[in-house]
Order: structure tokens, then sequence, then C-alpha cells
């Protein structure tokens, strides 16, 4: 069963140059509704993969110190599942816009193309284009695996 991808774009008015260890994000977007995949650049970015790539650029480095409350609690919420159950998350890591532009622009990276993640990328492309006055650094993608559910079990 191959995993699905959750996470959410955060962004931060506060300057590259004035980033402390505790700087103020906001949530922009959640991952969800873009039914990302464990493809080739969920692979290469993130480690996110059945098939992981030895080449990943961002694995394993958890959740920022500075993640807002909703990253925290949408990451975390299947704790209630064991380890390797339907619904519990793993793999928790994040990038900033600008080190995800510098890889994916890479000669050996795998093409937004042929990827669920195409959509997405030109959505953030698009959030970001209205906000001219913010810097790549100020946006940030954090994601994190799950298996998908086999079923629909209300609460």
């Amino acid at each position: 069963m191959p995993y699905r991808i959750s996470g959410v774009v955060e962004a931060t008015w506060t300057p590259p140059s004035e980033h402390a260890a505790e700087t103020l994000w906001h949530p922009v977007l959640c991952l969800d509704a873009f039914n990302l995949d464990d493809d080739g650049v969920s692979a290469y970015l993130f480690g996110l993969s059945q098939v992981p790539s030895r080449q990943t650029k961002f694995a394993a480095r958890g959740l920022p110190n500075d993640s807002t409350r909703l990253v925290d609690l949408l990451a975390w919420d299947s704790d209630k599942n064991p380890a390797g159950t339907e619904g519990a998350a793993f793999g928790h890591t994040y990038a900033s816009m600008s080190e995800i532009e510098w890889v994916l622009s890479r000669v050996n990276a795998p093409k937004l193309a042929d990827s669920s993640w195409r959509p997405l990328m030109s959505t953030i492309k698009h959030i970001q284009s209205l906000h001219s006055d913010m810097d790549e650094e100020q946006w940030r993608l954090i994601v994190w695996a799950h298996l998908p559910p086999t079923r629909y079990s209300p609460k």
C-alpha cells in the first residue's frame, strides 16, 4: 500500500536576516487536498517513499521547533495509532522553499511534470506571487507520511 504524504506550507513575515530560534510562522496551505503519494519527488526531497532515494535531500529533520500549532495538531493527531498501522504518521521533516527550488533545479532531480507534486508546487508559486515582498526563505514545507486508511472509520 503506498504512503500518503501530508503536511502544511508555512510562511513568516520575518525577513531571513532577522530569523531567530523562535520565529513566528503562519499556516498557509494544507497538503491533504493535493492527494500526494510516495513518488520519486517524495523520495528525492524527503525520503518519504517505500523505495527511498539514496539521494534524499531533506529526510529526518523532524518538525521545526517553531512550527505552528496546526502543524503540531495535524502531525501528531495520528499518535493514537500504533506505528505501522493505518493513520500512524512518520518521517516528519521540512525544507524551505528556496532549498526545494534549488534541489529540484538540479539535473538529476525527478521531473515535477510526472509527479503528484506538480499541482502543489504550482499552487505554492501562485501564492508566493501574491506576496512578492517575501523571500523564498520565508516559506517552508513541513511534511510527514502515513499509511492511508483502508476504510472510513468515524470516531
